[in-house]
Parts: C-alpha cells; structure tokens; sequence
C-alpha cells in the first residue's frame, strides 16, 4: 500500500526533571476540558473483517491493523524523550493515519500513534505516569477509554493511541472539520453516522500491537 511519509525532529512531548509537574498538571486539566468526564464506552466487536479488507503493517512493526481496500496511509516520525529526575530515555515515535484521506480531518479512519518503550525504565515510567485504568480490551489486551472514540493501549515494547474520525462523530480532536469561512455543513443523517460507527468500530477491533505482551507493572 503506499503510504505517503514524514519525518520531525521536534519531540512528540517531553518530560525531563522538575519541570514533570507542571506539565503532568497542564495534560491532566486539558484532559478534563477535552474530554467528557464519563465517556461514552464503545462495544468493540468480536466479528471478522471481511475478506476483502488489507492487512495493513506499520513499517516499524509495531502494529497490524485491518482496513477497508480504498483506505490509504500516511506515516510521519519524531523523536521524543520522556522522563524525570532519575534518568530519561529518547525513542522515535510514530504516527499512522489510516482513511479516505490523507488529512484524518476532512475524511474517515483511523490514527494510531505509537511511542516506544525501549528499555525498564521506559516501561517503569509509563507504569507510573500512563492512565492505566482500563475498562475494554482490543486484540485481548487491557486497553482505556479516553473520551468516546479514543482508546489507550500499553505494552511491553510501546504505549498506543489509537484515534478516530467520521462524520458526525470520532475523537474530539480529530472529527471531520470544515475549512476556515465555510458555511456549516447540514447535519450527518443519523443511518450514515450509525454506519459510520459500525466500521470504525470494526476497524479498531482488528488492532493487534507487535508483540502482543501487556504491560507489566507488578
């Protein structure tokens, strides 16, 4: 599949030494402005893709992932560097967005970013800073509901984000947006966003991390 590619070399987030507070505040108050306090649980399905749907394989391995065959991919890197007082570690994380466009925006799919756990103390850090409250599972793996169409995922080699977008509905930061100046548009039929639901739905069911070991934090 081709996949249109980037690469940044500004930090996805970074958390080094005093400084960790103040930023853990910051994320904590934005999540509350951002999101529903008691978000809307989606059922993930157990039902299969059709055959006609790809395999999609980041090209970093971290992941598969099912998509419908007109679905397109883009991919962009960064390096990041996270940690605190008692040491840091750096990895190159990804980002993959997965749609009918290019721009997750203006069209309907799915973003998955990834961020490395390199080594024990990534691992020990994301114990201790990550929203390890799980309340569904993909792929069996324990995974967290942030906000309605946002789902958190950690294991042992990376933490994931896996967000969403479709009219009339999706991650609050990455539904359908109409450009600056335009007139707004009329309202989505409630049978195209409910269909709308049923795909997406379907599509985050098939995520499987690579490789599929939780997070341990015992």
């Amino acid at each position: 599949m081709p996949a249109r590619q980037s690469t940044s070399a500004r930090p996805r987030r970074t958390l080094i030494g005093g400084g960790i507070a103040v930023v853990a505040l910051a994320v904590v108050f934005g999540l509350l402005f951002a999101y529903p306090r008691t978000p809307r649980l989606i059922t993930l399905t157990t039902a299969p893709a059709p055959q006609s749907w790809q395999t999609y394989r980041d090209p970093a391995s971290a992941f598969t992932i099912r998509i419908p065959p007109e679905w397109r991919a883009s991919v962009s890197t960064s390096e990041g560097t996270m940690g605190n007082n008692s040491g840091s570690f750096s990895s190159q994380d990804e980002e993959v967005a997965l749609g009918t466009s290019p721009d997750l925006l203006f069209g309907t799919g799915v973003s998955v970013d990834v961020e490395p756990l390199p080594n024990a103390f990534a691992r020990q850090w994301e114990c201790q800073n990550g929203l390890n409250s799980p309340d569904t599972t993909i792929g069996g793996l324990p995974a967290t509901t942030l906000g309605s169409w946002t789902w958190l995922l950690d294991t042992n080699a990376a933490h994931y984000q896996i967000s969403t977008s479709f009219p009339g509905g999706g991650s609050p930061h990455t539904s359908p947006m109409m450009p600056a100046g335009q007139p707004l548009p009329t309202p989505v039929p409630q049978t195209t966003v409910t269909a709308s639901e049923q795909l997406i739905t379907l599509v985050v069911s098939t995520f499987r991390p690579i490789p599929a070991t939780p997070l341990s934090c015992g």
